[in-house]
């Protein structure tokens, strides 16, 4: 892939994957990724790694999905994309997305570096850096306490 195509096609990529996510279509956003993936994830309490096999990677996936049908995510909007290219194969990118309800109201935005592995027209996620799992718990707690305090 040439420098100049690298934009259009990971772009191109994160329109696939964030509209198989929205659609929950789990084999479809299993696609997006590598036989393997190296997770990284900020959960607010500390950073847990791992090396996820692809069959492994889809309860992750399949949990996630639940996840976000249970927070009633309607749609993710990729706020920001900031790319650097490794080498012709491999590019960094960095993203900021923002989870939406079906009502429209933000529900959380979390910061996401992805190490793409491109052929051709084609990138996997071979690895992933989130701070999803923090951002989510602390929209939780932030919609507890409103709740609590009988707020609207």
């Amino acid at each position: 892939m040439t420098s100049e195509a690298v934009p259009t096609t990971v772009e191109s990529f994160f329109a696939s994957y964030r509209s198989a996510f929205e659609r929950r279509d789990i084999p479809a956003i299993e696609e997006h990724f590598g036989d393997g993936v190296h997770v990284a994830s900020d959960t607010g309490s500390g950073v847990h790694a791992q090396y996820v096999s692809r069959a492994d990677w889809r309860r992750v996936i399949e949990q996630l999905v639940s996840q976000y049908q249970a927070l009633d995510v309607a749609t993710a909007e990729m706020r920001s994309l900031q790319l650097t290219s490794i080498s012709d194969r491999l590019v960094q990118a960095h993203v900021l997305w923002a989870l939406s309800s079906r009502s429209g109201s933000l529900l959380y935005e979390f910061a996401a570096a992805y190490t793409l592995a491109c052929e051709g027209q084609r990138c996997r996620i071979v690895a992933l850096a989130h701070d999803e799992i923090a951002q989510a718990r602390r929209a939780r707690r932030q919609g507890q306490e409103t709740v609590d305090r009988g707020s609207p």
